[in-house]
């Protein structure tokens, strides 16, 4: 779609690589406000209403007469609904999978491959039938079964979430019981009523009951699922009788509160986190530059068309391959930060070469090379996050890392398309290449220091 772009409104790669660039941005930036989305209103509406949103923007787009609107249409409103879907299909793996919990993400994550493989030819197949601005509305149309998707996402069941908690038994015996049921025990717990008032004789009599104040601490200290908002055991407001500046102040005393999740301190504290989430931010500023110029500077080089456009469709095909293949060793007992690290660095070294290649078949080797190690950056992400700061705060570190993804994007593509008008693809493949590299070796002083501190435990 770029190179029909640049023919269309005759402006600069540069301004013309910023249509991709705030897509790219918004997509990844609105992370944290898509992570508090879901955790505020759970995982099924969110997607359903992002699956409208962003075929709203496609539809729009198609009527865009400038660049500047399709910057708005395009790259905010497409890439807000993009964002939302994003997170709500990586929590809900993460959430459903404690076992191969790698695997089930590199699975996945495999339709990101199998997307760059279809549609770079099939965009080509509807803008050569219908236009750029037909192949808009068409895509808005694939847009939509988002919102089916998000329909046939099932909330977690309260049990499956707590697992391993030392109260589920207790919920499993209420609800066996037939005493009280889901909805009454949340009413119960917000009245401050204590749990076992609810349980028949016989059970009070068991001996392995654990004390009574600890399972109601337990339970009323509980945490909103991200899946389930619904089953959240907290203390509630009501607010039938409050009066409107009553109201309004809950509302906004419930924003900060959602803000500061989103912002959570105790992940901005955490130092392998912050490493991993700048490493993020470098890979990303020029990671998405292959996706973007591969296509015209092998028409540059004299390759047709055809054959141009399916390099694009190579890195995903060797993609999807390479999610699953990554998903298998993240779940082994191998350190996935170093995996992710090295990963990272061997698809610098491949960007840097990329400019070299002479022929179309070393231009396909390398492409698929990219294809592969940039895997690592989607299979094994909720698997290192969920290591860092756990599951229960996986949103919100999804979240924060995508909007250092997001300002990365923001600046890579046109800073890449800046360099290219004013030098040559050799020199923004080479620094972006280069930068990619750095972006894989700042993870490596946390796992130094790591073992270090490992081996003279050790041997004290």
């Amino acid at each position: 779609m770029y190179v029909h772009l640049l023919k269309e409104f005759q402006q600069s790669k540069s301004a013309t690589a910023w249509v991709a660039s705030i897509l790219y941005c918004v997509s990844l930036l609105l992370g944290p406000v898509a992570s508090t989305l879901t955790v505020r209103f759970g995982l099924r509406k969110v997607t359903i209403a992002a699956g409208l949103v962003t075929t709203a923007g496609f539809l729009a787009s198609a009527l865009a007469p400038s660049l500047w609107v399709l910057y708005f249409t395009f790259g905010v409103v497409v890439g807000a609904g993009f964002a939302v879907c994003d997170v709500t299909a990586s929590v809900a793996v993460a959430y459903y999978f404690r076992k191969r919990r790698a695997l089930a993400t590199g699975l996945s994550e495999c339709g990101t491959g199998i997307g760059t493989f279809a549609f770079p030819p099939l965009c080509e197949a509807l803008v050569d039938t219908y236009g750029w601005r037909g192949a808009f509305v068409l895509m808005g149309g694939i847009a939509l079964h988002v919102t089916v998707c998000g329909a046939l996402f099932r909330p977690l069941d309260a049990f499956d979430r707590l697992a391993g908690s030392p109260v589920v038994w207790i919920l499993r015996l209420l609800a066996q019981s037939r005493s009280v049921t889901l909805r009454r025990l949340n009413k119960l717990f917000q009245e401050g009523t204590p749990i076992w008032v609810c349980l028949p004789v016989a059970t009070m009599s068991m001996p392995l009951l654990p004390d009574p104040d600890v399972i109601f601490r337990h339970c009323t200290s509980l945490p909103m699922t991200a899946s389930c908002p619904e089953l959240h055991f907290g203390r509630a407001d009501s607010v039938s009788d409050q009066t409107s500046s009553q109201k309004y102040s809950v509302c906004l005393s419930k924003a900060k509160d959602l803000l500061k999740a989103a912002f959570d301190k105790e992940i901005l504290r955490h130092s392998p986190f912050l490493l991993f989430t700048a490493s993020n931010f470098l890979m990303y500023f020029w990671g998405d530059v292959p996706y973007l110029f591969a296509n015209d500077f092998a028409l540059e080089r004299g390759v047709p068309d055809t054959q141009a456009s399916f390099l694009i469709s190579i890195i995903g095909i060797v993609n999807t391959v390479g999610q699953v293949i990554y998903g298998v060793i993240g779940d082994t007992s191998c350190n996935l930060t170093v995996v992710f690290g090295v990963s990272v660095v061997a698809s610098g070294v491949v960007v840097v070469l990329l400019p070299f290649a002479e022929s179309y078949w070393f231009m396909a080797v390398l492409c698929g090379l990219y294809g592969f190690f940039d895997a690592a950056c989607y299979a094994l992400i909720t698997a290192i996050l969920v290591s860092y700061v756990g599951l229960d705060k996986l949103a919100h570190a999804y979240g924060l890392v995508m909007m250092g993804k997001g300002l990365a994007n923001l600046g890579g593509p046109p800073v890449a398309g800046w360099l290219t008008d004013e030098t040559s693809y050799t020199v923004a493949f080479s620094v972006g290449g280069s930068i990619i590299i750095l972006s894989g070796l700042i993870l490596f002083p946390s796992y130094i220091v790591g073992v270090c501190r490992r081996h003279r435990s050790g041997t004290s």
